[in-house]
């Protein structure tokens, strides 16, 4: 009876110990490893310190280390616990045409990816016994608009979505959500600017997953979430940049202050192009949710590639800020919305004043992603030509119209402005406009449209009807014919 009754208050000692969170002494030792199994999971790849059965995805990962001197296993356990809420929207409320979710970045590199967009710093990456550290500037405008940096002397806060950390320059010390932390070394000053240890900093401070990975070289990662770990055809790309390769699809990404907001854009580089001699190019703009590095990477935009190289065309692929923003259009396409006798003609589709806001702004991203491009590669500025798809289509007919004597000519697809809201006499440019007969958007009604714009005297040179092609079907089908088209008005 002793014996029973033993057993019960044991078995009860027991339940009560794991009510309170707890367990008996003599099974800490497996409590234990599962908790450092857990926190190893999320280590880096490569991470030899991790114990036996750990299961973190070393795809692509030839490295023996882990990242330097950063305490990364102790940093993506704090990443484990809490991911701040990014926000997917401009300050206007429209939602951005892109929200990368990913840095990859070198020592001492001058430049980082966000995602596979590259983009150059405006302080090189520092490295210091081991740690590797990036200046909050430009930490700002990686993850802009979630970032607001609040400076005080030496002593500085950031805020990142949902989530705010303190800290101070010449203090390992930081003050997160969840208290007091400890980095692996302390931030410092080189003039005004100030550099933090970005592991530490991003992973304990903001809930970031840290990774690295070998193939030629080493690159490290901070992730969103800890399945975006750097991974195996992440390396192959990188390493493809990294070489400087310049044919080929190289994706770039550019601040857009206006937006404050990073930009990607893809351009696409014939193995004809010389440095220094200029190129004819052609801008692309994507259709509505969308965004350049998914027009570049598509089917559609590799044809358009492929079709560059033939003809000697660079290709840059453009975003347009807001994913719905239209390049800067704020005419609706045609026969989409309901008009009445209360249409507001200069704002026919009732956009509310926030979402005008952001389509002003599209129009600046494209200009200034052209700019950048121009910047940066031996572009002929007197032989451009622009083309577009549904709302790209849209904002090719913006482009050329407040923009009349950019680009040579152009040619929109998928999509007519309402007519009867547009001055079609501005569209000066010339014109070949390409429409499938089984168009979502109405290709009835683009036939109206057409004849409207024409009638008010449009440089729309051909409308060229595809048979049966959908709604993005069309275009894809009269590439060689656009480009042709193109070098009939070259300069």
């Amino acid at each position: 009876m002793k014996k029973v009754l033993s057993i019960i208050l044991a078995v009860a000692l027991i339940l009560a110990l794991a009510a309170c969170g707890q367990t008996p002494a003599n099974n800490s030792s497996s409590a234990s490893n599962n908790t450092n199994a857990a926190v190893d999971n999320t280590a880096p790849a490569g991470n030899n310190s991790a114990p036996a059965g750990n299961n973190a995805d070393t795809s692509g990962n030839n490295s023996n280390a882990a990242p330097p001197a950063n305490d990364a296993n102790n940093a993506n356990n704090a990443a484990q616990e809490i991911v701040p809420k990014v926000k997917t929207t401009t300050p206007n409320g429209m939602m951005y045409s892109w929200r990368p979710s990913k840095v990859f970045f070198k020592e001492d590199a001058e430049w980082v990816y966000r995602d596979y967009a590259k983009y150059e710093l405006e302080k090189p990456l520092q490295t210091k016994d081991g740690v590797i550290f990036m200046s909050l500037d430009d930490l700002y405008k990686l993850y802009a608009p979630d970032f607001t940096i609040t400076k005080d002397g030496d002593k500085f806060t950031v805020e990142h979505a949902t989530v705010k950390a303190e800290a101070e320059v010449g203090s390992k010390s930081i003050t997160t959500y969840k208290g007091a932390a400890e980095m692996a070394a302390a931030p410092y000053k080189d003039g005004d600017t100030i550099f933090v240890p970005i592991f530490d900093f991003m992973c304990n401070g903001f809930g970031k997953f840290s990774s690295d990975a070998t193939k030629l070289t080493k690159f490290y990662c901070l992730s969103d979430t800890e399945e975006g770990k750097i991974a195996s055809a992440d390396t192959y790309y990188l390493e493809y940049s990294y070489r400087g390769q310049p044919v080929g699809l190289n994706y770039h990404a550019f601040w857009f202050e206006d937006g404050q907001h990073l930009e990607p854009v893809v351009v696409y580089v014939p193995s004809t192009y010389k440095e220094g001699t200029p190129n004819k190019m052609i801008v692309q703009l994507h259709g509505a949710g969308g965004n350049a590095i998914g027009m570049a990477e598509g089917s559609s935009g590799l044809a358009l590639c492929e079709a560059a190289e033939r003809y000697g065309y660079m290709i840059c692929f453009s975003s347009a800020y807001g994913a719905l923003a239209n390049f800067g259009m704020w005419v609706q396409p045609y026969g989409q919305f309901p008009i009445t006798d209360k249409t507001d003609p200069n704002n026919p589709a009732g956009y509310s004043d926030a979402q005008l806001a952001d389509i002003k702004l599209s129009d600046l991203a494209v200009q200034t992603g052209i700019k950048y491009v121009e910047d940066k590669y031996s572009v002929d500025t007197n032989n451009l030509f622009i083309m577009g798809i549904s709302m790209g289509g849209c904002g090719t007919w913006y482009q050329v119209y407040a923009h009349p004597d950019m680009f040579n000519a152009c040619s929109p697809s998928g999509a007519f402005v309402e007519a009867e809201f547009f001055d079609w006499s501005k569209i000066t440019t010339p014109t070949l406009y390409i429409g499938g007969t089984q168009d979502r958007n109405g290709f009835d009604l683009m036939l109206k449209a057409y004849k409207i714009a024409m009638d008010q005297g449009a440089n729309i040179v051909k409308f060229e009807v595809v048979g049966g092609a959908p709604h993005g079907g069309e275009w894809p089908q009269r590439i060689d014919m656009t480009l042709e088209f193109f070098d009939s008005y070259l300069k």
